[in-house]
């Protein structure tokens, strides 16, 4: 069975994780010299969320590397054709990557490792490891350096949360996190094992404007996910207390804080931030947005690389 680090990326060390980083910023700051890293190769995306914000994302990456790339509906791709789970195995006579986004994590779970091409995971209800990986490489193209900064996470409890708490607190940064409505489907065992291990976070239930303004005071970046899952709206959002959906980061709880201010989606009125921070000198949020392009590029390189057992240099 093939290993699919790129499922939950619980299993990435740390080195490797820097390595994508590297890669990425690589990529960014030489597109030339990356340009046909991947050409001749396919990447097939089957995707269950309507998400097209995703969909462009990967197409820009696969662009980037020179890779060719097939999005479709899941309910309209080849695993949908009458086609058996076990003939997954057969993908690689059409594609070289594999890119799912569909809600159920064990179904993708079961279809990326049924398959001998490297699969990667653009989100699903558990996990969205390709935002984690974006935001990690926003904050270091910001700081230029990750590590001792302290974070403020606001909002729901849910895949983005699972994520990046859990990839942050590896490259040292404290996380603190305002969660009062929770995913039930989102929070995976793991996850909640390797917080409760880590110095490095702090979980906190208060979400209040006095609540959220203390602890901004004491942040280096406030980062705001107050929606269930913005590709799952049609999902009745499942809950152990009161709503995260009506906070909204306003000026008067930000106050004169100098914190980074970022957010899961690039769109204003779904962000969950007033329009004088979404636009704000402190707002990386659209930065976080075109940053997933790259990382994702990085991803799709090292996936390929990985997968043929290679050393990779990644300043390459």
């Amino acid at each position: 069975m093939r290993a699919q680090p790129f499922l939950d990326m619980l299993d990435l060390d740390e080195e490797a994780v820097w390595g994508i980083l590297d890669l990425a910023t690589s990529i960014r700051a030489q597109p030339r010299e990356h340009a046909a890293a991947l050409q001749g190769k396919i990447l097939y995306g089957a995707f269950e969320l309507g998400s097209k914000r995703t969909q462009l994302s990967f197409s820009k990456a696969a662009a980037l590397v020179g890779c060719g790339c097939v999005c479709e509906r899941w309910d309209e791709s080849v695993f949908q054709r009458g086609e058996a789970l076990h003939d997954t195995r057969h993908i690689d006579a059409i594609a070289d990557l594999l890119v799912l986004h569909l809600k159920d994590h064990e179904q993708l779970r079961r279809v990326a490792q049924a398959s001998p091409v490297p699969a990667i995971n653009a989100g699903c209800v558990k996990f969205d490891p390709m935002q984690a990986l974006a935001d990690a490489f926003s904050l270091l193209t910001y700081f230029g350096a990750i590590g001792g900064q302290r974070l403020l996470y606001v909002g729901m409890a849910g895949n983005v949360f699972s994520s990046v708490a859990s990839l942050l607190t590896d490259l040292g940064v404290h996380v603190v996190a305002l969660c009062p409505a929770r995913h039930r489907g989102g929070i995976d065992p793991r996850v909640q094992a390797k917080l409760a291990r880590t110095n490095r976070f702090d979980f906190l239930d208060e979400l209040t404007p006095h609540s959220v303004a203390a602890e901004i005071r004491k942040a280096d970046i406030v980062y705001v996910d107050t929606s269930v899952d913005g590709d799952r709206a049609e999902q009745a959002p499942l809950r152990d207390s009161e709503s995260a959906d009506g906070f909204c980061l306003t000026a008067a709880v930000y106050g004169a804080s100098e914190a980074v201010i970022m957010s899961r989606t690039p769109i204003q009125s779904a962000s969950g931030v007033e329009p004088s921070l979404f636009n704000h000198p402190n707002s990386i949020i659209l930065a976080q947005a075109a940053n997933r392009a790259y990382v994702q590029a990085a991803a799709l390189v090292a996936a390929v690389r990985w997968s043929r057992d290679e050393r990779i240099d990644y300043a390459k």
